[in-house]
């Protein structure tokens, strides 16, 4: 308590002295009060921020994906699920486009040009689904085999 009064004082001290030195003729009572009142709000202030805790959240905060990377794998996601209960076009053409990139990084081969050469690398699994108009996969295994075969072009 001494401490503020004293950092009170010394702080009218110097507002008042500089004032002072300025010839500004200042109302001496008017400015204790400023004084007074501006050091009080910084002591509250003060003491407030001193005796706060800080939040301790449950959970530490997950990162937000980017809007494109959350877009496509939750299309991605959506169509598995669909395909796991019944069939699935577009989880077909989703897994046909991931074996052509495959097949065209790997080995230069475009399946819609060169259908010989694409189900000579295909194999038998991966053939099955280019032949079939949609897919059904009733255990998630079933499409890991296939993700497997498509790594592996």
């Amino acid at each position: 308590m001494k401490f503020r009064l004293g950092l009170t004082a010394v702080v009218w001290a110097i507002v008042v002295g500089a004032l002072v030195g300025s010839d500004a003729q200042p109302q001496i009572p008017v400015l204790s009060g400023l004084v007074c009142i501006v050091m009080a709000g910084g002591f509250i202030a003060f003491d407030m921020f001193r005796h706060a805790t800080p939040v301790v959240w449950a959970r530490a905060p997950q990162p937000y994906p980017t809007t494109d990377e959350d877009e496509a794998s939750m299309a991605l996601v959506r169509q598995i699920q669909r395909g796991s209960r019944h069939s699935s076009w577009a989880l077909r053409d989703t897994l046909l486009s991931l074996a052509d990139e495959r097949l065209l990084d790997a080995h230069g081969i475009d399946r819609a040009t060169q259908p010989a050469a694409a189900h000579a690398v295909l194999g038998p699994g991966l053939l099955v689904l280019v032949e079939q108009q949609s897919v059904r996969f009733s255990k998630v295994a079933d499409l890991d085999g296939v993700l497997d075969q498509i790594e592996a072009i």
